[in-house]
């Protein structure tokens, strides 16, 4: 999946692909630093933590800009997305089960500090990797199609035409799709809309054709 993720992104160039606003602030990732986070990302994935083909990862990062970012990531790695992994990529180190990878929730993801022994402290580690990516492993066929066609399937049902507006409230598997896979390998951007109440004035100020709730 690496190289339709990147020729897409490197299309996009400098135009937002994704945004987060949150009462935190706001951060937006262009085409290009969307793609230089994936390839961090992976590079940590493959090269850090040992992960290959035969891995998985369990992605709870909410509707944070960092979901698409280590979501695409394991894809465009060959590593497998899995909600009963035990490799969990996660911003809370309490009531989790399995390894706990620990990302920071910093808007612009500066990493956490105090994090115990245990525990990975994934957004200081990535920082280390380089921006540049070849993947060493690739999704079987059946698998990458999978997640391309839900890419075109989320465009359809949702009728997306441009950018739009994403709010979801926990991690639902089902806004992969919205939340990762459409700005991954399309033209359409997404705002990704974190703990606020959805008002107008965000609608017109993001020039959103539309908001999605899920």
């Amino acid at each position: 999946m690496w190289n339709e993720v990147s020729n897409n992104l490197r299309k996009v160039g400098p135009k937002p692909v994704i945004s987060w606003v949150s009462d935190k602030g706001r951060v937006e990732l262009s085409g290009t630093t969307f793609l230089n986070a994936i390839s961090k990302a992976g590079n940590y994935l493959i090269d850090g933590c040992g992960f290959d083909d035969s891995s998985s990862i369990n992605v709870q990062l909410g509707n944070h800009w960092q979901a698409p970012v280590w979501k695409i990531a394991a894809l465009v790695s060959g590593i497998n997305l899995n909600q009963n992994s035990q490799n969990v990529f996660t911003f809370s180190q309490k009531n989790i089960s399995g390894k706990k990878y620990i990302v920071s929730q910093d808007p612009f993801g500066m990493p956490a500090k105090g994090l115990p022994l245990d525990v990975e402290n994934v957004s200081l580690e990535v920082r280390s990797y380089g921006d540049t990516f070849s993947p060493t492993y690739e999704l079987e066929n059946e698998v990458k199609n999978y997640y391309l066609d839900l890419a075109s399937k989320s465009i359809s049902e949702f009728e997306i035409t441009g950018p739009y507006g994403l709010f979801c409230n926990g991690e639902p598997y089902q806004a992969l799709g919205l939340q990762a896979l459409v700005p991954a390998l399309t033209q359409n951007p997404v705002v990704l809309i974190d703990g606020l109440f959805v008002e107008d004035a965000i609608v017109k100020g993001e020039k959103l054709t539309k908001i999605i709730s899920l």
